[in-house]
């Protein structure tokens, strides 16, 4: 026979509590379990005398489990209370496992002397060894414990025997941007471009609704008075797929599709009064788009970057001015741009 149980009770139960000579005990037990004269004459047979006196009491149900059970035990003197609770697979197991708690609790060194030596209390044989409760198993995904903290004496404290783990974090994420820049078109020349738009982001991809705004460009045939300013808007939607590289630097590769107008105006120059005889001319601007973009991410929530983009219009349209040709809407679209996005949560 080893210390092993005593020294596992001393640890499990902290400071002893000095000797009482009078142990008052409540025990509330279902039907099966060991009496409370059973207990006390127990308790009796192992505890010493002393002057003090000692107030236990233990309350023993069965677990919902509907196999084993679980006991709360107070233990109290003159000096303060402990609070401890600890289940079993059988009753007869847990109320030996509560009398070598009090024990142990009343005088832990003469308990262990006594088990070690294999004493028996007369006229008794000498008894078996107590068994020791065991904690719950652990699952295997439950994180550690955090150290218990050192308690005053008198103090308790109830340990969890489980952490729930904390809910991971949803991928579904949204962004909102702003960009700028510069192209060939939606007319035969270059335009400055400014834009902005909404982003759902997923793990490796994302969805996207931008608007663009192609700045006015005033376009003056040769030997000429007459012009023309031109200009144009769209909105589009897109998918991407995102790679991504070193976890902060983003390469989406875009396919959609945009819809706006081409808008022309005639003027004449060098004072750039509207025409009277000319009303402002608008053609659709239907356009397929492939992207590709460079970001960078330095922060969880903001990003930088740039975009080419190539597009290529379904549409076709010519402006006139007095039956001679001003401007046209472009064969192919090309747009540099750069911008920030803010993304969510």
């Amino acid at each position: 026979m080893t210390l092993g149980p005593a020294v596992f009770a001393v640890w499990l139960i902290g400071p002893p509590i000095q000797r009482p000579s009078t142990i008052q005990l409540d025990w509330q037990a279902p039907p099966g379990c060991p009496s409370k004269a059973e207990v006390r004459e127990r308790l009796r047979e192992l505890t010493p005398e002393s002057s003090s006196l000692l107030w236990v009491k233990a309350t023993i149900a069965a677990l919902e489990s509907g196999s084993g059970f679980e006991v709360e035990l107070r233990v109290a003197n003159v000096e303060g209370e402990s609070v401890r609770s600890f289940p079993a697979d059988d009753c007869a197991t847990l109320t030996d496992a509560i009398v070598l708690v009090v024990a142990v609790t009343i005088d832990p060194v003469g308990t262990a002397v006594t088990i070690a030596a294999g004493r028996a209390p007369e006229p008794s044989p000498a008894p078996e060894p107590l068994p020791v409760p065991q904690p719950l198993p652990m699952p295997e995904s439950s994180p550690e414990l955090e150290p218990t903290p050192e308690l005053a004496e008198g103090s308790s404290i109830v340990l969890p025997l489980d952490r729930e783990p904390e809910p991971a974090r949803g991928r579904l994420r949204f962004g909102l941007r702003v960009y700028g820049g510069a192209g060939y078109g939606p007319t035969r020349g270059g335009s400055g471009n400014l834009g902005g738009g909404l982003a759902v982001l997923g793990k490796r991809w994302r969805w996207e609704l931008d608007g663009i705004w192609s700045a006015p460009r005033v376009v003056r045939p040769a030997n000429s008075v007459i012009a023309g300013t031109f200009d144009g808007w769209s909105v589009g939607t897109r998918g991407c797929f995102v790679p991504v590289a070193a976890r902060v630097i983003e390469l989406p590769l875009c396919l959609g599709i945009e819809v706006g107008q081409v808008r022309g105006r005639g003027l004449v120059l060098p004072t750039r009064l509207a025409l009277d005889n000319v009303e402002r001319a608008r053609f659709l601007w239907v356009a397929p788009i492939l992207a590709q973009g460079l970001w960078w991410a330095p922060l969880d929530r903001l990003a930088i970057g740039v975009e080419l983009e190539l597009l290529v219009p379904l549409t076709r349209g010519q402006f006139t001015i007095d039956d001679r040709g001003v401007e046209r809407i472009a064969e192919i679209g090309v747009r540099g741009l750069i911008g920030i996005e803010v993304r969510l949560p």
